[in-house]
């Protein structure tokens, strides 16, 4: 026990006068004897009030019993320590970090309560979390609204914000859609921006904007001033989603009345929509990637349909002709012209299986990609007549999605080795180490120089693509008249991407 006569009542409060920390000195009751301007400042309340005040009350409802235990506990054990919330006058919270020492003061027990305020520190440490975990979630989020419905509640829990919105511009320049969003139930899904309409003037700029008094605005018209009466919005920070010079669409926090964001506040903000921004855009691109590499395979097989099966078509209509001709002058002629149309009939049956097959990749998912390969690379090879060998194994663990860039890849070495290479023989394995998938491709073929720049040629450009996408390696060995091996690896499904 700490006797503060001893210590003399004119140090104390001189000490109590220049500590940050917050001092108040309470009778057994709970009643405040004594407060320094610090304690005041944590808790808001004056003197005055902390004295008529009901005991501890400066404490927020879930702390408060808490609170009159630490203290009980002092009074035998001298000290102790916690954590816990005060509830200001004005509705702020501040964080705390608490210790209550026994003491007598004028002969009468008595306690010390010393606060020190950490609410920077602690909401300091959640912004560095939020900003390290959002950064850690954006490879994993599924589609841009799972992202930026992420972002709108990062953001509404690691600051004071009420709610948190992210619009996205639409297919006009001035409609703008709901993309993501946290505390808000009732907003529309899209919205036409007026010219006046500062998120349109966001857009524009390209810069953050904090607009406060939003129930008192003259203006009417804008989305931010529809929804703040009913949802008690004050103030809103505006943060521009910008990426690759261009602005993608402006994420808002809303906030109430006597909470306005500080500069502070702001910066903060700034940081995890900056990354979603980045995140946003680098899904678009994907997006657009994946759309024009639809386009070049619908592309490449309108070529393929026109370099075998017409050519097939074609040859089937003069063995057609040829056989006519030859009905009522040799029968022997009719009937190899015959044998020939069915061949050729045979051959075009087998092609366009193939081209439709890559049409209609869904049928992956039922036949396996084992059984597509044997199916598929054996109907090529007995047609071309190609000696092949495959060892495949049993089915691999990877994804539906896996499976087709795997397939088209295969087809397209082995589309390589029958069309270009001119192969006569052709071996393909795949083999299953841990969870992951080797693939070798070998043929006798013609071959390649590989250090002369093949870009674009020969599908070798989307081989390596499709590989490199599920996180996989690729090797190509060849040699002018000796042949082509393609070697690739895909990792475990859970590693891929990574």
């Amino acid at each position: 026990m700490i006797d503060i006569e001893d210590l003399g009542v004119g140090f104390f409060r001189q000490l109590a006068g220049q500590t940050p920390a917050g001092i108040c000195l309470l009778d057994r009751r709970g009643k405040c004897l004594f407060t320094n301007r610090a304690f005041e400042d944590i808790t808001g309340f004056s003197p005055q009030e902390l004295s008529s005040g009901p005991s501890l009350g400066f404490f927020a409802a879930p702390d408060r019993m808490v609170a009159r235990n630490k203290m009980q506990l002092a009074e035998t054990l001298g000290r102790q320590r916690w954590g816990a919330r005060v509830l200001r006058p004005d509705g702020k919270q501040r964080d705390v970090n608490a210790i209550a020492i026994d003491v007598t003061a004028a002969g009468r027990k008595a306690t010390t309560l010393v606060l020190f305020d950490v609410t920077a520190t602690l909401r300091l440490a959640l912004k560095v979390s939020t900003i390290n975990a959002f950064a850690q979630s954006l490879s994993t989020s599924g589609s841009i609204q799972d992202l930026l419905d992420q972002l709108s509640k990062r953001l509404v829990e690691s600051t004071e914000a009420l709610a948190s919105v992210v619009l996205l511009l639409g297919s006009s320049p001035s409609r703008v859609t709901l993309a993501g969003s946290y505390g808000v139930s009732d907003a529309p899904q899209t919205w036409e921006l007026p010219v006046s309409d500062p998120i349109w003037e966001a857009f524009e700029r390209g810069k953050t904007r904090v607009l406060t008094h939003l129930e008192q605005s003259e203006s009417s018209d804008g989305l931010l001033q529809r929804l703040a009466p009913a949802l008690e919005w004050e103030s809103v920070i505006l943060v521009p989603l910008r990426a690759s010079n261009k602005s993608l669409g402006v994420a808002a926090c809303a906030y109430a009345r006597d909470h306005d964001p500080d500069e502070a506040e702001v910066t903060f903000v700034k940081t995890p929509v900056g990354l979603a921004a980045e995140a946003v855009d680098h899904a678009r691109l994907v997006d657009l990637a994946q759309q024009q590499a639809v386009t070049e395979e619908r592309a490449r097989l309108g070529r393929e349909l026109h370099d075998s099966v017409s050519q097939t078509l074609y040859g089937i209509g003069l063995g057609a002709q040829s056989a006519l001709e030859a009905l009522n002058t040799d029968s022997g002629e009719a009937a190899e012209s015959i044998d020939y149309i069915l061949k050729l009939a045979a051959g075009g049956l087998t092609e366009m299986r193939t081209l439709l097959y890559k049409l209609r990749p869904e049928s992956l998912a039922a036949e396996g990609l084992v059984e597509a390969l044997r199916q598929h690379i054996g109907s090529l090879a007995e047609r071309h007549k190609i000696a092949l060998q495959l060892h495949l194994g049993e089915e691999p663990d990877l994804p539906l999605s896996s499976k087709h860039a795997v397939y088209r890849m295969v087809m397209e070495a082995v589309h390589n080795a029958v069309k270009h290479a001119q192969a006569e023989t052709l071996k393909l394995s795949l083999e299953q180490r841990d969870g992951a998938l080797s693939i070798t491709i070998e043929d006798n073929g013609h071959g390649f120089d590989p250090s002369k720049d093949f870009s674009g040629h020969h599908g070798l450009d989307s081989m390596k693509e499709r590989i490199l996408s599920l996180g996989g390696q690729i090797d190509l060995e060849s040699h002018l008249d000796v042949g082509t091996i393609v070697r690739a690896t895909i990792p475990a499904p859970d590693n891929q991407g990574t």
